[in-house]
């Protein structure tokens, strides 16, 4: 990144810099782990390199939206309540998360080529098999750049649950999730009592939450 940026500082008036920052230089760091320092200092590169032109423009307004949920971001933790969203399913229904009949809804947030992401699927899978629709809803959102991706790793992971897809992160990036996988667990009543960010799902303390209600 530190040679690419350098790079693109010497030719901050071509559009092709300022995609190049966001496809090639932004795009991939949005998935690690926060660094507020980090991302302060591409913050400030990012506006003193453009110009207003660029800035200015819905991408442009959006890349600096996606830098400070990285510097600031939005701290949710188990014992909070999820705020009331809503998202529409790959045929065009709205979920709304709230008031589920569900006892339980598992929110996924992932992407086909985040490779910790499809690591945890036969997790999710085996959660699907051992509990009741009834008590327990999946949903996986993804935000991959494109659907096409998503849809066929969603076919070849066999991932029979519900899905979202998140074009350009808008929900996610509400939510300040800006890297995957993360995985929130929420009670009928939208309190969340499992939340995860990175790693393998603790399938431990999932089994154990859903079992105190599997007669449900």
């Amino acid at each position: 990144n530190v040679k690419s940026m350098a790079l693109l500082a010497s030719y901050p008036d071509d559009f092709f810099s300022f995609l190049y920052f966001k496809e090639q230089v932004l795009f991939p760091t949005l998935s690690v782990e926060d660094d507020s320092d980090y991302y302060k200092n591409l913050l400030d590169y990012y506006k003193r390199t453009f110009p207003s032109e660029f800035r200015l423009t819905v991408e442009g307004k959006q890349i600096a939206q996606d830098i400070e949920h990285k510097i600031t971001p939005i701290l949710i933790k188990e014992g909070d309540m999820m705020p009331n969203i809503y998202f529409k399913d790959i045929y065009g229904d709205t979920i709304f998360l709230k008031n589920q009949r569900e006892r339980f809804v598992l929110m996924d947030f992932w992407a086909s080529w985040c490779g910790p992401c499809v690591a945890q699927i036969p997790d999710l899978r085996l959660l699907r098999e051992t509990f009741s629709k009834e008590l327990l809803k999946i949903v996986s959102i993804s935000i991959d750049r494109d659907s096409v991706s998503f849809l066929k790793s969603v076919k070849e992971n066999e991932m029979n649950w519900v899905h979202g897809f998140d074009r350009g992160g808008i929900l996610s990036n509400s939510l300040g999730f800006t890297s995957i996988p993360r995985l929130v667990l929420l009670d009928q009543n939208g309190k969340i009592v499992y939340y995860k960010t990175g790693g393998r799902i603790d399938m431990e303390k999932i089994n154990a939450i859903l079992r105190k209600y599997s007669t449900f």
